[in-house]
């Protein structure tokens, strides 16, 4: 009920701002076709009563200087309140659905599920990429295929589909993409914290913190290949490549883990 109770307050607010759904409605109806948006539409399971609010959840910040509308609203606050919508779903499964599990394993399982790379993995499975209105330079650069584009972009949708008609279809939509398979999505290798298990076992062992160094990178300005090296006491322990830092360290530490046989 408390839950429930922040949620109306917060959707009050959001909604009192009328400019979001209107500045939608002065978009060029041929940025966003008809049949455009019956087809995403179908992927949530949902039909808008306002689809000016899912035009707006699908505006990349990168549009307002082509749109050439003052104090034209990207889908940023829709993102926002999609990512708490997101989360309060999720717990409130996890609660339901694992009651022997603590506080911790709950918010370990909870942050897998509605974290980037999942987002991220879901967005693709749905071809949300192809729906997003940006810029001409966003798209040439890739932002159609960028990891937190797509992620931001599939929270804003969620939170456009609660202003449109409340919980119960976001529910249905985050069941769909997200809990009714949601044990063989968050066990697949690319979603386990190599960093952090490294990290557990160098201080259990007081061998201080591994040291991540970026060895070379290569490859045009939006997609770098990084090429890292992991250090633990001084001792170069694994390498790994990605296309962001994070993804390199990622791969170092499981190979550093690997050849600590802790895998």
């Amino acid at each position: 009920m408390v839950l429930m109770t922040l949620f109306t307050k917060l959707t009050a607010l959001l909604s009192s701002q009328k400019h979001v759904p209107e500045r939608a409605n002065d978009l060029d109806p041929a940025l966003v076709p008809p049949e455009n948006l019956s087809e995403l539409e179908k992927e949530f399971d949902y039909a808008f009563k306002d689809r000016r609010l899912l035009v707006v959840a699908l505006c990349h910040r990168s549009i307002q200087n082509n749109i050439g509308i003052e104090g034209f609203v990207s889908n940023e606050r829709l993102e926002f309140l999609g990512d708490s919508i997101l989360g309060m779903v999720i717990s409130e499964f996890l609660y339901s659905n694992y009651p022997d599990y603590r506080e911790g394993k709950l918010t370990k399982i909870k942050g897998l599920l509605v974290s980037e790379a999942i987002l991220y993995r879901i967005a693709q499975e749905i071809d949300l990429g192809r729906y997003i209105i940006m810029s001409n330079e966003e798209q040439n650069s890739g932002g159609r295929n960028r990891k937190t584009i797509l992620a931001d972009a599939y929270e804003a949708v969620l939170g456009a589909i609660y202003l449109d008609d409340g919980i119960e279809p976001v529910r249905n939509a985050v069941r769909m993409h997200l809990l009714e398979g949601h044990e063989s999505l968050i066990a697949g290798d690319e979603y386990v914290n190599y960093k952090g298990r490294l990290l557990e076992y160098t201080q259990s062992r007081n061998k201080g913190v591994p040291r991540y160094e970026v060895a070379s990178e290569s490859g045009p300005e939006h997609m770098k290949t990084f090429n890292v090296v992991v250090k633990i006491v001084g001792e170069e322990m694994g390498k790994g490549k990605g296309h962001s830092k994070k993804q390199a360290e990622q791969n170092a530490a499981k190979l550093a883990m690997q050849k600590l046989k802790l895998l």
